[in-house]
């Protein structure tokens, strides 16, 4: 659970009720944000651990992640279906340059 604090700490410098709650009981591994709207919202993760502590390939976000070049995401495609209240951003991780 330390590991994936250490991806989730940037958010936390920002959000220290997040951080709060995530220490009194850090049994789930999702990324939290702080932001809304409907412009999409800046994800705080550390893009080092990302790739090189957790191997991640992909990431799933019902919202679309402003900062996604910078974390060196890259959007594959939006999925939708008229039946759900959601739909899902499907990011890549790409190599760093």
């Amino acid at each position: 659970m330390m590991k994936f604090r250490k991806l989730i700490e940037p958010e936390f410098e920002v959000n220290h009720q997040m951080r709060d709650y995530y220490d009194e009981w850090g049994g789930r591994l999702y990324l939290y944000n702080s932001e809304s709207g409907d412009n999409g919202y800046t994800l705080r993760i550390n893009p080092d651990v990302m790739r090189h502590d957790f191997d991640i390939r992909y990431i799933l976000s019902s919202v679309f992640i402003k900062n996604s070049v910078s974390l060196g995401l890259r959007l594959h495609k939006y999925y939708s279906d008229p039946s759900s209240v959601y739909g899902v951003y499907l990011y890549s991780v790409e190599a760093p340059k």
